[in-house]
């Protein structure tokens, strides 16, 4: 998958987690509303708006859970996701413009403060995509703001700018909110690709010396698959000389180890060179160690090989000159 591809599936999962707590806030603002003015208006009229929007929320969340789930595919979710979005907020609005049309100033700074309540509570579930998000605040307040704009009076005048205001900051926040979660996708992004293709091992666990995450390196290390790492219990390992040291981190320590290591999932005996540090979040936690192996079995034959070629013969195998010297030396 390409890293645009990457970015628009993961602003889309997000956005479908969002929508589901954002549909359900929706409702019980229409609902309330709906039973404010129930003495008010027509009960059908308002019966037919709540349910209408119920049904297009209940349509939206169905196609998000089912794209969480895995059981339909981006493109037909965005589609689908987007045409209700702006179904429910063109319904929306057409019933709280419903409700504005009345001599009540206060009826009507209600409905205003409704809709304004709406718009601003929708827009950060909607802002993964700015497009969409701009285009729900526009089904919304536009025909609002026409309808103030219409009241031939100072205060409707005041409020119609109010609410243009409104608007535009609104719309002006979702471009700048999408940004700076698609530059932080971008550098997560890159990071996981750093991770997947830095030459040395490297994996990630928590305090519980669970394995959460391992790249193909450490993996080609212990010659072993990815997936049987994923969730592994370090402490279930049989040897345990680097326990010690990863556990260290968490006391806010770097550690290391190197040294012969025998691994137990494929019964390999190797060298090692292995470094931890911990992982902060935002505060200043830990939350992670991150561990980096280098195999270094090779390094290690090699300088035996070559310890082995200057104290003893290569024909005979017996001790040489140098080894005699050295045994001297110790006298």
């Amino acid at each position: 998958m390409e890293k645009k591809n990457q970015i628009k599936y993961e602003l889309m999962r997000r956005m479908a987690a969002d929508s589901i707590a954002s549909s359900f806030a929706l409702l019980v603002i229409i609902f309330v509303t709906a039973a404010l003015f129930w003495k008010e208006k027509p009960h059908i009229s308002l019966a037919v708006w709540g349910v209408s929007i119920f049904i297009l929320l209940a349509i939206r969340t169905y196609y998000a859970r089912q794209f969480l789930h895995h059981t339909i595919s981006f493109q037909k979710t965005e589609s689908v996701f987007t045409l209700f979005t702006l179904l429910s907020a063109l319904f929306a609005s057409s019933g709280f413009i419903l409700l504005f049309v009345t001599s009540d100033y206060q009826h009507q700074v209600f409905i205003i403060m409704v809709i304004s309540g709406t718009s601003a509570g929708a827009i950060i579930s909607l802002s993964y995509f700015k497009k969409l998000a701009v285009g729900y605040l526009s089904v919304l307040l536009l025909p609002l703001i026409y309808t103030l704009f219409t009241h031939e009076n100072n205060i409707s005048y005041a409020l119609g700018y109010l609410v243009l205001l409104f608007f535009l900051m609104l719309s002006l926040f979702s471009v700048k909110y999408n940004k700076n979660i698609v530059n932080t996708l971008l550098s997560n992004n890159n990071f996981q690709s750093i991770f997947e293709e830095v030459p040395i091992g490297i994996f990630t666990y928590n305090k519980n010396l669970i394995l959460t995450q391992a790249n193909k390196a450490f993996a080609n290390i212990l010659q072993v698959p990815r997936e049987k790492l994923l969730n592994l219990d370090m402490k279930t390992l049989k040897d345990r000389s680097i326990l010690a040291p990863l556990q260290r981190v968490f006391k806010n320590e770097k550690a290391s180890y190197k040294g012969s290591y025998h691994t137990t999932l494929t019964d390999l005996d190797i060298w090692v060179r292995l470094t931890a540090i911990p992982m902060y979040d935002a505060q200043g936690n830990i939350i992670l160690g991150l561990g980096m192996v280098k195999d270094i079995t090779k390094e290690v034959e090699n300088q035996k090989k070559l310890e082995y070629q200057a104290f003893y013969d290569a024909l005979t195998g017996l001790t040489n000159r140098a080894s005699f010297s050295n045994y001297l030396k110790q006298f």
